[in-house]
């Protein structure tokens, strides 16, 4: 064999087994850091931790788990968890990450919220792993201070170095101006923003005082103090005014609004009437009295619904207590007795108050119902076909005579509705154009008013009275 060959060959060998050797010699390195954007504590303030794990060997790292207890003491948590891989449980301290790829790494950002200004220290170390670490053994101390790079330190002082004889009192930061209120009344209610200080230890400060935003204050000047407190009882005042005084306002202001469901009516036809009254003073009515009138041609249709207070059908007037600010509702109906080719008008308006209402503009509403114009009416004045004339004798006990004027020839049918709108008889009478009489028995009849109706083809036209006694 020539010497070249032969150191060739000596050379591959060696190359072999060096590349071996190698080979099992690839391990994980992972590596701790835990840092914080703070340097110093302030009490009842956020910080970011950072915990990062770097993988620095030349093997993954599988089944990667990290003991972080971060979240306990005076450490609360802020509301910020996430991680670049895996999974972190705040409550349990554990970051499970999973594989760590060779020359990749991990990330934690975790805020929490300080409650005071104690130092603290908080250590964090690789719990599990695989395989083996290069130069570290994982969770392996139970000290604070790390002795392996799968562990890491976080050590945050307070930036006062001695707050234990703390003798100066909080700093008063703002303190509130005299506090200006009026009223219509006697008493006030007044409000204010808290007065606010700051302690040189960065403790939470507490606040003393007799009063609260939202009492109730007298007429006049009232001073208001607040004491700021710090650990150490140290005290620092803040005092300020609550001035009320009282205005003429606007006293009972009543306004009406009413409307009603129909745009048009016939004979007896129900008219749906909604009234509201609002006080928009600031005074108490009691009581407020409302004068509503059934209109005209109508009487009342059996409905009558007040949300507050009470309505009298004898003086037709609505009573109620009504509080500022406060509104009701009165539902009335009424139903018409005749048309006079006129429409129906309402009206209502406020008749007293207590204390007096000095504002009429609004004190007074009249809603308008058109008479129906449409399809085949009848109830069109000249143009009915067929109407009463006369009934006689009027008064009557027994019987009394109807003398109907007929444009038409053919069947009529006579409607009788007591007062209240409802039908209580109806007759069939054949009549020819002219003058038609016939008689009708009253006998049985209770005594009262009642309205007779002629009907031709469903419709009503205008209406005759007559009283049975």
């Amino acid at each position: 064999m020539s010497k070249p060959l032969f150191l060739m060959i000596l050379l591959c060998t060696q190359l072999s087994s060096y590349v071996h050797a190698q080979g099992n010699t690839r391990k994980p390195d992972l590596e701790m850091g835990i840092t914080s954007d703070h340097d110093t504590l302030k009490a009842q303030t956020h910080i970011v931790i950072n915990v990062k794990v770097w993988n620095r060997g030349t093997a993954d790292a599988d089944r990667v788990v990290v003991n972080a207890p971060i979240v306990r003491g005076s450490l609360v948590y802020g509301g910020l968890n996430q991680a670049t891989k895996g999974d972190y449980s705040v409550w349990g301290g554990l970051w499970d990450i999973g594989r760590i790829a060779a020359g990749d790494s991990a990330i934690l950002q975790l805020r929490v919220f300080l409650m005071d200004a104690t130092p603290f220290t908080r250590l964090v170390q690789v719990q599990a792993q695989s395989p083996e670490d290069l130069d570290s053994n994982p969770n392996n101390n139970t000290t604070d201070a790390p002795v392996e790079d799968d562990e890491a330190l976080l050590k945050l002082p307070n930036k006062l170095k001695d707050c234990a004889n703390d003798a100066t009192p909080p700093a008063l930061l703002y303190c509130p101006e005299t506090v200006n209120v009026t009223t219509t009344d006697s008493l006030a209610t007044a409000f204010w923003r808290l007065p606010l200080f700051s302690d040189n230890c960065d403790n939470q400060v507490g606040l003393e005082s007799l009063r609260r935003p939202g009492d109730t204050f007298r007429l006049g000047t009232t001073k208001v103090s607040y004491f700021g407190k710090d650990a150490h009882n140290n005290k620092t005042n803040c005092t300020f005014e609550v001035v009320v005084t009282k205005t003429a306002g606007t006293g009972v202001d009543l306004a009406l609004t009413m409307a009603t469901e129909e745009s048009s009516y016939k004979i007896f036809d129900y008219i749906n009437y909604t009234l509201q009254v609002k006080n928009v003073g600031d005074t108490d009515a009691k009581p407020a009295v409302i004068n509503f009138k059934l209109p005209e041609n109508t009487n009342y249709g059996g409905k009558n619904v007040a949300t507050l207070g009470e309505y009298n059908l004898f003086f037709q007037q609505w009573t109620l207590d009504l509080k500022a600010g406060e509104s009701a509702t009165l539902n009335l109906r009424a139903y018409t007795l005749n048309n006079n080719n006129a429409p129906i008008q309402a009206v209502a308006h406020v008749f007293s108050s207590n204390p007096i209402d000095k504002n009429v503009t609004n004190n007074k509403v009249t809603v308008s119902v058109p008479v129906w114009k449409g399809g085949t009416d009848t109830n069109q004045g000249e143009e009915t076909a067929v109407s009463v004339n006369s009934i006689y004798p009027n008064p009557s006990s027994t019987f009394i005579n109807v003398e109907l004027v007929s444009k038409i020839i053919g069947q009529v049918d006579m409607a009788i509705f007591n007062p209240m709108g409802e039908k209580m008889h109806q007759l069939s009478k054949n009549v020819i154009k002219g003058v038609n009489r016939f008689q009708m028995d009253v006998v049985n009849y209770t005594s009262g008013v009642y309205f007779m109706v002629p009907v031709i083809a469903g419709e009503r036209t205008t209406a005759f009275k007559f009283v049975k006694f």
